[in-house]
């Protein structure tokens, strides 16, 4: 089932932040820790030969901000990153001139493949002129001090939205008004469960709603613009690997249902025996629901592990904006 696929890592490792956005369900409190390293290092260097190694995403909240148990700056970290083409920075950029500068600086020092930072937005302060004027001019301010371009082969910064519980307050041109505005796309997380997956089920009851009235030939909705097997999301945090479902964007799912290597050694080898489990067991959930069985989206949505994502929030509904997939989608492209 893979042939050269990417791998695409979220490093769960930071706590602080200097955001509280709205709908944001990361806990703040969860103590992190770089235990089995070595394992994964090992696994990544296994990987090289049978996948390509993409982005390296260091988040999930505010790598700069001041109270971390673990940082950028940690030698593990920074070993780790060397076999990613890509490394991603969740930061608020908030604070003083001299502290974004500083970090740039170290960033720099740190790691020398192409870098982009992935900016929290509250979705009802997108008009706040204010705010855009201030976080622009603190992302030149980084990439100056960075001394190199921030993400020189795509666009260099991610603004990502929670999305909400209740949506009837945000604006429906709202991912038109953000590339006249902001001059990038928008980005709409469904959260991370670091509290539990419970935590994103309120987020589903809302999702279909939410992009289906704001529908856009560039509401990005970026699981419309997948083609299938496009590649394998994985989370470490702690110690443990997990794969990563996708909706819109990948989902940060805490749960033993989605972890890997359950008493098993790192390697490639049962990595791809792990998630062919998954992705076999995702399909055979779709086959249970009438409605899934006969979608023109059903393979799709099982190899990104949807149906097994709902069946454990016991969703029994459809949660695709299908006319969104139609309308601006490559879905055709991988049949």
């Amino acid at each position: 089932m893979f042939d050269k696929f990417e791998i695409d890592v979220l490093l769960d490792i930071s706590a602080g932040c200097q955001r509280r956005c709205d709908d944001c369900v990361v806990s703040f409190d969860s103590p992190m820790s770089l235990s089995r390293t070595k394992d994964f290092k090992r696994l990544l260097e296994q990987c090289m030969d049978d996948f390509f190694l993409g982005n390296l995403w260091l988040g999930p909240t505010d790598i700069f901000a001041s109270n971390q148990t673990v940082t950028y700056t940690d030698p593990e970290i920074i070993q780790v990153a060397k076999y990613f083409k890509t490394l991603t920075l969740s930061t608020s950029l908030l604070g003083r001139d001299a502290d974004i500068a500083r970090h740039a600086e170290e960033v720099g020092k740190h790691y020398t493949q192409e870098i982009k930072l992935a900016i929290p937005v509250n979705l009802r302060e997108v008009d706040n002129v204010k705010y855009r004027t201030y976080i622009w001019d603190k992302i030149n301010l980084f990439e100056k001090h960075l001394g190199r371009p921030l993400g020189t082969t795509t666009r260099k910064v991610y603004f990502i939205g929670n999305l909400p519980t209740s949506g009837d307050d945000i604006d429906p041109t709202i991912f038109d008004k953000f590339i006249k505005d902001w001059g990038v796309q928008l980005d709409i997380g469904v959260g991370n469960g670091r509290q539990g997956i419970e935590a994103l089920r309120t987020m589903f009851d809302n999702a279909l709603e939410f992009f289906d009235n704001r529908l856009t030939e560039v509401n990005n909705f970026p699981g419309a613009l997948l083609e299938e097997g496009r590649g394998i999301d994985l989370l470490y945090r702690n110690g443990d690997l997990y794969f990563m479902p996708f909706y819109n964007e990948r989902i940060a799912v805490l749960d033993d249902r989605f972890k890997l290597f359950k008493q098993q050694i790192w390697s490639v080898d049962n990595l791809i025996s792990n998630i062919n489990n998954l992705m076999v067991e995702s399909m055979t959930l779709s086959q249970k629901h009438p409605e899934c069985s006969a979608c023109e989206f059903n393979s799709r949505c099982s190899l990104f592990l949807v149906p097994t994502l709902l069946d454990s929030l016991n969703i029994k509904h459809c949660v695709q904006p299908k006319e969104l997939l139609r309308k601006n989608g490559t879905y055709h492209k991988a049949h």
